[in-house]
């Protein structure tokens, strides 16, 4: 995928080794202009959307985690701050960050292995052990092993290049 997403979708290599071997900029494939605009507004209305309904999962979860929900009820000053705030922080992200491509790699190194593969492996180890279920077989917790080893190796090579990446490159950040 390409940085740009509109080029990615209107532009198109002759064949695999193109694809795979040259260049984007020097791909001599059909590009469709006309999808330039019928895909830019599509996505626009598609963001505006979105983006809202995403917020409300925010907003929505601090209303009730059961540590926030007190402090931010609905309709009060300290609920319509909160949403100032993540909007602000978005904002902020949005600001800041040039490459998406560079911070979700650097999101998805760091969160990935970690929502994917130990929580819940510590999380059904803990169910098993506070229901009083037999441990599970050797086999099993051999592989469960060498997930957890394979998932710290996803997080630390994940997260170093992905800051690499993010720190060599002046227009990253």
């Amino acid at each position: 995928m390409q940085e740009d997403i509109i080029s990615s979708l209107t532009s198109f290599p002759t064949n695999a080794t193109e694809a795979f071997d040259v260049p984007f900029k020097s791909w001599t494939g059909p590009k469709v202009r006309v999808l330039e605009d019928v895909l830019s507004v599509l996505i626009i209305v598609k963001l505006l959307i979105g983006l809202p309904l995403n917020l409300m999962v925010v907003f929505y979860s601090f209303q009730t985690f059961k540590y926030t929900r007190d402090v931010v009820p609905s309709g009060s000053a300290a609920n319509k701050a909160m949403r100032v705030i993540v909007v602000v922080i978005v904002l902020g992200i949005g600001s800041l960050v040039s490459s998406f491509n560079k911070l979700f790699a650097l999101v998805a190194a760091l969160l990935g292995p970690i929502l994917q593969t130990i929580l819940p492996l510590l999380m059904g180890y803990k169910i098993r052990r506070d229901l009083g279920s037999t441990k599970s077989s050797c086999p099993r917790r051999a592989v469960h092993v060498a997930m957890m080893i394979l998932a710290t190796l996803c997080i630390t090579l994940g997260t170093y290049s992905s800051l690499k990446a993010i720190l060599s490159d002046p227009d990253a950040s």
